[in-house]
């Protein structure tokens, strides 16, 4: 697919105009292109999952976005989530997440709970250094998913937000 267009976003959430999509799952589509999600200024949930996006630039508007899903994708940089401060999980699983600096981002979002990095390098292979480390990074979270043993801690905090 590449681009992810203003129609197609429409045909996936079911909406009539960008400004009242509020969830949108477009997973599994080959899309490395997410500019037009920048215009869904409403949305809270979005779903891109297995895709081919690197860039993250167009989420930096999306200011009431919850829960963000961009497992299986080409990601290295969180930056610009940074403004996106309603988030409360983020799932980021095997992307291109180099070091725990990576993380440094989703530190000044308030009411992040969760965030899921398993499978990304930054993990590494000592998994209690770097539990430690990134809750010193992110002390606002209260679950870091850093391998698939633990993907039930998602489920449930999800399930109690």
């Amino acid at each position: 697919m590449g681009r992810l267009s203003e129609k197609e976003i429409l045909r996936l959430s079911g909406d009539f105009t960008l400004g009242s999509v509020y969830r949108l799952r477009a997973s599994d589509m080959g899309i490395t292109d997410i500019s037009a999600v920048a215009r869904c200024k409403r949305l809270l949930t979005l779903d891109l999952s297995g895709n081919k996006v690197a860039d993250l630039s167009p989420l930096s508007k999306l200011l009431e976005l919850t829960t963000l899903v961009l497992s299986h994708n080409l990601v290295c940089s969180l930056l610009p989530l940074a403004q996106c401060k309603s988030l409360r999980f983020v799932l980021v699983a095997d992307n291109a997440l180099a070091s725990l600096d990576a993380l440094e981002p989703l530190a000044g979002l308030p009411i992040l709970r969760c965030v899921d990095v398993s499978g990304n390098p930054c993990v590494g292979d000592d998994l209690q250094a770097f539990v430690t480390s990134a809750m010193e990074v992110l002390p606002q979270v209260c679950s870091v998913v850093y391998s698939c043993i633990q993907l039930n801690t998602i489920v449930y905090c999800v399930s109690n937000a």
